[in-house]
This record gives structure tokens, C-alpha cells and sequence, in this order.
């Protein structure tokens, strides 16, 4: 089977240039961070404007989801054009159509004054559908976008494969990304402003100057602009109208003539198509398969989804081979509650821009973006600003949205956290791939790279406090709550995170990195033979006994009872108790007391406390009683014939086996298997 490139097409077949990190305090006019198509853009833009601009790149220039993109250039919209006049009114949705043809024009001018050599190159695109429900989709949405100006008509598609209905849009575009973005780079830099690559902000503030802090030095200046897809500056406000998604792309390489055009279905995740060109000839672009970023366990499955999505519509006449995939790649999509982009002062600062929320629409949006962050620094009008501002709300279109995608936050910032570790020992973490793992009673996030060397972060995002996930696609720690995204050395690879993931530092000794397995079984075993005893005691025998009229009768079966499954329960505990003592202190080298966890056994101990409250008072009731028969209505209810202290010493052992049943349940829940016998230093 050949070998697939992680690299996207545009990073094979686009060199860029290298800038080096800031090494020193500067001052500038405007500070622009992220050097993807809006940051540079938008440097350019201002940089002919008049004003002095840096630069901050925490990587290379076009590193970002720029360099991931597919990049169509387009009108056609993630969100249907006709829920945009639901959520914004034909007037807004008509600002929005405008802006969206003067981001592709802009393009278009860029291009021709800097003289790009990009691939561009204007196509229709195609927005089809497959299915019969969605034929009704593509009239509503002709007619809504016909009535905002745009050139649309209903056409057969260049396509291989039958369609039931296809929406053309005229004039679109598409180009190679990053020659385009190198060159806007080349342009930017110089001339009083410049570039500054690997170089990581790790503080944004807003005043009267500004200030930007970096590993390198501290930009002074009057604006900032943070251009980063997710806000790096914000840690709630604007995140809870966001949300992420990871989307997927494959290349197979084609022969003949290619389709001319861009290509969209109506499935919800849709599928994108086009073709692109290199020395060799040319390729079948198809992306998809989207979902939120860390919550889908098997992201492998993604890439299989588009094979399988390709191979009954494009026959190998078409497509070289049985379909062998050349480039594979992902890239992070970030979708606003009610359809457009945020593009506007942050609402809680007074110098600092931002511009996120492009959904699939990258190209266009990215650039309108640029445009009117521009105008707005530089205090010229734009009819575009209230419809983007960031601080907008939409109570009725986006009220559903919002809880849908906010639910998220607070579900796993607890289900995680109470989720079995992936790893029982460092040795279950393979070559080449990470696993959350608990070590010495703490969790971490483990990842053995392919020369064997492990490392341990903790596996608690820096933005909010969620637990992140392994990517085993992205080889990257994802966060399911904000989408944040980290390295497996922890450092940031998606915002909104600005630190990394913390270090840890593990001593392992080799000879004992297992405890046996035996030891866990055992003492899961006594944990659920008490448990079990105690359940029958008191969902089956005490209501059970009610039957028996004769009180003497009842007392001396519940005593019975009882002394037999305390005997067992007793065993039980005893086993679960050495089998504990065992996996913390029998080996050398382990730190037990450390290594355990805090909450099971608190737990395990409150369970042996009050059994042994219960049997004492157990003892002491039974001598109290005739031949041996407590008078008790039930082993939950006093009898009248009881005294005093008989009552109190039953009153004892009821609340107490309570406590003691939920102790137990805890504690069998809580406790995880064996681990790897390491230290945390």
C-alpha cells in the first residue's frame, strides 16, 4: 500500500519563507496575530494604509488552517442563504451576500497588484443533492438567493455520477493557498513592517498603549488584531457562541479531464469537492466527514468514510488506480450560533479586534474579515460592521443553538473526570501514540513517541479545565469543551488556549512496573462480595421478612441473616483491605500513599469504619434480645417492643449500613485497576 502524506497538497507543493522569532521589545502601530489569509491580509491592507505593522506567528506562515484549507472561494455559504434572512432579515442577508462577492473581487485584485502566481482561477460551483428532500432545499434557496442579487440557476453539473437536482453559482474561484499566502508575506514584510515567525504570544492586553507579551519581547502598540481562527484573548465570552469541528480531507490523484467546478452536497456533515493541479497533473479533492472536535474516538474512520464516499462516484477511468489516497489531512472549523462570523472590536476591550467563526467558508470570510478590520482600525466606514459585530445577539435564531453547543462545557468537564483511565501502566501507552492514564493517584496524559520516549502533561486544557483526548489522526491533545488543541509535548496548537498543557516528570522503576493482576481482582472481588451482601440485606431480606406475622419469628430470622452476611461481608472487606495495602507497599520503588486514589480509598475507609460500627453495635443488640430475637418490625424498622437503647443501637446500624452501602458502591466505582508502578517527581 503507498504511503499517504499527512501534509496537506498546498505544504507539498508550496515552499514558504521563514522569518525568525522576535527577539527584542518593539513598538509598531497595529500588532496582528496569526499569519494565516486574515492576519496577512489584513497587514497588508493596513500596511498600505499607512500604518506600521507586526506580525506574530506562533509557528511559520501559513501553519494554521489556512495551510489546511481546501480552499474554494465562494458565495455559496455553510449556512443556507434563506436561514440567513430568517436569523438577519433580507437586509442583513444582503450585507452579507455583498461582503462575501467584495472578499472574492479583493482576492481577485490582490492577485493581479502583487502578481501571484496561485493557481487562480474563477469556476462555477455546484450545490447538489442526491436525495429527494433535498431538491425542496435548492428551490428555497434559489429563490432566496436570486432575490439578494446573486447569479444562480438550476444546471446539470460536471459530475460522474446522477444527480436528483444541482444549484449553479457563478463566478466563484479557487487558487493554491499558500503561494498565495507567501506572497502576501513578502509583500507585508519590510518597509517599516515585518514578520515575526515562532513566535508565541502568551499574553494579549488591552490600555492606552497596548501591549502584547511574547516568549521573544513585548510589542507596544495602538490596536491589536487577533487573527487566530479562536480567539486567543478571550476565555469566555465570545467562546460560548463558538463551536469546533474537525474536518477531514483526501486527495487520489485523477487523468482525463477533470471536472471544472466547485462541488457541495446537501448531507449533514456535506461533502466539498474539487480538483487541483501539480506538475504531475492533476487531483480529486474531497473533504468532509466533520464532527466536534475531541468527541469522536475513532477519527481514523473519517478518512474511511471519504473513501468510501468516492469510490461508487468516481470510476477508475477517472481516478488512477483503485482509488490509492496521496494526501490525507485535517483542519479545525469554528461555527458561530447563528451562521455568520464574529468581525469587530472584542466586547470587552477598546483596542483589540477579532475576527472568528468562518465555518467552512474560510477563503471569503477570512478575507472580508481582513477588509473591514482595516477600515475599522484605520476609522473608515463600513456597512458591514453591525452585522459582524461580536457583541451582537440573536435571542431567537440563536437561543437553541447556544444550549445545544454550550451543553458540552459542564458535561464533560465532570463525565471525563470520572471516566476510567485508557492506561492501566506506562507500558500500555505503544509507539507513536497517547493515552490518559492515572499514575500515583493522578491522572495524566501519556505520549511515547516513536524512539520509545515517554511524556506526561496533565491532561487539563489551560483554557477552561476540561480533560483533553487523544487525536490519534492529528497526533494532537484535543479538548472536547472550547476545541483547543495541543502537541503531544503540550505546547498549543489550536486556540483558545494561550499556555501549554503543564509537564509532569515521571521516575519509573523498571522491575516493578506492573503490580499483579491477581492483587485487583482479589480486591474487587471482596469489594463486591461486601457490596452484594449488603444489597440483598436491604432491597430483598428486609422487605422480605414483613411476610412474618410472629415478631419472635421475624426477630430471629433478621438476626440470623444478618450474622451470616456480616461474617461474609467481614471476609470480604478483610480480602479487599490486604489486596489494598498490598498494590500500595509490596513493591519497591512505588510510592503507595501517593499512588492511590484519594477518593476511593477515603471511601473504602468510611466503608471499614462504619462496618465495624455496625458489627459492634450488631453484637450488642443481639445480646440484648431474648433467645436471640431482636423485636423489630424489619431490619429498617424499630419494633414497639424495644427499648430504648435497643432503638438507639438499631437507629445506629440503619444509618450506618446506609453509609456503609454507598461508601462501597463509591469506592468499587472509583478504585482503577492496577497501574504502572511509577512516582510523580
Amino acid at each position: 500500500m503507498p504511503l499517504v502524506s499527512t501534509l496537506s497538497l498546498w505544504q507539498s507543493t508550496a515552499p514558504l519563507p521563514g522569518y525568525g522569532p522576535l527577539r527584542s521589545d518593539i513598538e509598531v502601530d497595529v500588532a496582528v496575530i496569526g499569519a494565516g489569509i486574515t492576519g496577512l491580509t489584513a497587514a497588508l491592507l493596513l500596511k498600505r494604509a499607512g500604518q506600521r505593522v507586526a506580525v506574530l506567528e506562533a509557528r511559520t506562515v501559513g501553519s494554521g488552517v489556512t495551510g489546511f484549507t481546501t480552499a474554494h472561494i465562494t458565495e455559496a455559504l455553510d449556512t443556507r442563504w434563506f436561514r440567513l434572512i430568517k436569523n438577519f432579515g433580507r437586509d442583513g442577508a444582503g450585507i452579507a451576500a455583498r461582503s462575501q462577492r467584495a472578499a472574492i473581487e479583493r482576492i481577485s485584485a490582490l492577485i493581479a497588484e502583487e502578481e501571484i502566481e496561485c493557481q487562480f482561477r474563477r469556476l462555477p460551483g455546484w450545490l447538489f443533492t442526491e436525495e429527494d428532500r433535498g431538491v425542496i432545499e435548492l428551490e428555497q434557496e434559489a429563490e432566496t438567493t436570486r432575490a439578494l442579487g446573486l447569479h444562480v440557476s438550476f444546471a446539470e453539473p460536471p459530475l460522474p455520477f446522477p444527480v436528483k437536482a444541482a444549484l449553479r453559482f457563478d463566478d466563484q474561484a479557487q487558487f493554491q493557498p499558500l503561494r498565495y499566502l507567501a506572497a502576501l508575506a513578502t509583500a507585508v514584510h519590510g518597509g517599516g513592517s515585518f514578520i515575526a515567525d515562532r513566535t508565541r504570544v502568551v499574553d494579549v492586553e488591552d490600555g492606552e498603549p497596548c501591549r502584547v507579551q511574547t516568549e521573544g519581547g513585548t510589542v507596544v502598540c495602538r490596536d491589536i488584531f487577533v487573527a487566530t481562527h479562536s480567539p486567543v484573548n478571550d476565555r469566555l465570552l465570545l467562546q460560548t457562541k463558538l463551536s469546533q469541528y474537525r474536518s477531514y480531507v483526501v486527495t487520489v490523484r485523477g487523468r482525463g479531464q477533470s471536472p471544472a467546478g466547485l462541488f457541495w452536497d446537501t448531507v449533514d456533515p456535506y461533502h466539498y469537492v474539487r480538483t487541483a493541479e501539480d506538475d504531475g497533473g492533476w487531483f480529486l479533492v474531497v473533504g468532509g466527514a466533520d464532527h466536534k472536535v475531541g468527541q469522536n474516538p475513532d477519527t481514523v474512520a473519517a478518512y474511511r468514510h471519504l473513501r468510501d464516499w468516492i469510490r461508487p462516484r468516481f470510476s477508475t477511468s477517472m481516478l488512477q488506480g483503485k482509488h490509492p489516497v496521496e494526501h490525507e489531512w485535517s483542519a479545525q472549523v469554528v461555527e458561530t450560533v447563528d451562521g455568520l462570523p464574529y468581525v469587530g472590536r472584542n466586547p470587552t476591550n477598546g483596542h483589540v479586534w477579532v475576527a472568528t467563526g468562518y465555518a467552512g467558508n474560510g477563503m471569503t470570510h477570512g478575507t472580508m474579515a481582513a477588509i473591514l478590520i482595516s477600515d475599522l482600525i484605520c476609522g473608515r466606514r463600513n456597512e458591514w460592521a453591525d452585522l459582524y459585530d461580536p457583541a451582537r445577539i440573536k435571542p431567537v435564531s440563536s437561543f437553541k443553538e447556544w444550549i445545544r453547543e454550550n451543553v458540552d462545557y459542564p458535561l464533560h468537564f465532570v463525565a471525563d473526570r470520572l471516566k476510567r483511565p485508557a492506561a492501566r501502566s506506562v507500558e500500555d501507552v505503544p509507539r507513536g501514540e497517547g493515552r490518559i492514564a492515572e499514575i500515583v493517584g493522578e491522572r495524566l496524559a501519556l505520549h511515547r513517541d516513536e524512539a520509545g520516549m515517554l511524556t506526561a502533561l496533565s491532561p487539563v486544557c489551560t483554557h477552561m479545565g476540561c480533560e483533553v483526548r487523544w487525536n490519534p489522526d492529528a497526533r494532537s491533545w484535543d479538548c472536547p469543551c472550547h476545541g483547543g488543541r495541543f502537541a503531544p509535548d503540550g505546547q498549543v496548537l489550536d486556540g483558545p488556549p494561550i499556555r501549554p498543557l503543564r509537564r509532569k516528570k515521571l521516575s519509573i522503576t523498571e522491575d516493578v512496573r506492573k503490580t499483579d493482576p491477581s492483587t485487583a481482582i482479589v480486591r474487587r472481588l471482596g469489594l463486591a462480595v461486601a457490596l452484594g451482601g449488603m444489597l440483598f440485606g436491604k432491597l430483598g431480606l428486609d422487605p422480605a421478612v414483613a411476610v412474618i406475622k410472629r415478631r419472635r419469628e421475624r426477630g430471629r430470622v433478621v438476626t440470623q441473616a444478618w450474622t451470616r452476611w456480616t461474617i461474609l461481608g467481614a471476609a470480604g472487606m478483610m480480602a479487599a483491605a490486604l489486596a489494598r495495602v498490598r498494590e500500595n507497599f509490596a513493591a519497591p520503588g512505588c510510592q503507595g500513599t501517593r499512588r492511590v486514589s484519594l477518593a476511593a480509598d477515603t471511601l473504602f475507609a468510611i466503608a471499614c469504619l462504619t462496618g465495624a460500627m455496625n458489627l459492634v453495635c450488631g453484637v450488642l443488640l443481639t445480646r440484648t434480645a431474648k433467645g436471640g430475637a431482636v423485636p423489630i418490625e424489619t431490619g429498617l424498622r424499630s419494633g414497639p417492643a424495644m427499648t430504648l437503647r435497643q432503638r438507639r443501637l438499631h437507629r445506629t446500624m440503619v444509618v450506618g449500613g446506609w453509609t456503609q452501602l454507598a461508601a462501597l458502591a463509591g469506592a468499587l466505582a472509583l478504585q482503577s485497576p492496577s497501574q504502572g508502578r511509577a512516582s510523580l517527581i
